[in-house]
């Protein structure tokens, strides 16, 4: 799988050229961009830090924890590949899916997790990068 930082780089068409990744990779990646785009909209928080090596700040690093449990969650990433993506170790992806599984029993944290996941969802499909019945 690609990680977040060679595809966010300059040569971002000649890497998939000259590599020929799945395409599964490609659509995966896709998609988690799509999900650390939107969560760090919702949260407040620049795209691009999501994806810094540093923990940052609480704001930060529950943006990238809610980021990691979607693409697990709505996208079925393994944890090894939001990893990847994220430059994190899977426990670290492990951990966060556990903390924000916690926060779920939060009514109002629960109905924006579902407001999310369904507007990601339905982004993800209007693009082509999941199946209608995928989810």
């Amino acid at each position: 799988m690609l990680s977040a930082y060679s595809f966010c780089g300059r040569r971002r068409a000649g890497l998939l050229r000259a590599e020929n990744p799945d395409p599964k990779d490609v659509r995966k990646l896709a998609c988690a961009h799509l999900v650390i785009a939107n969560t760090g909209l919702a949260h407040g928080v620049p795209a691009r830090f999501m994806l810094s090596p540093g923990r940052g700040r609480t704001r930060l690093a529950q943006a990238r924890q809610t980021a990691q449990y979607l693409c697990h969650i709505r996208f079925s990433m393994t944890l090894t590949q939001i990893g990847q993506t994220f430059n994190r170790d899977r426990t670290t992806v492990s951990h966060a899916c556990q903390r924000i599984e916690e926060m779920r029993d939060i009514p109002s944290h629960d109905l924006a997790m579902d407001c999310l996941e369904a507007g990601l969802e339905q982004l993800a499909q209007s693009l082509d990068l999941i199946d209608d019945d995928a989810c």
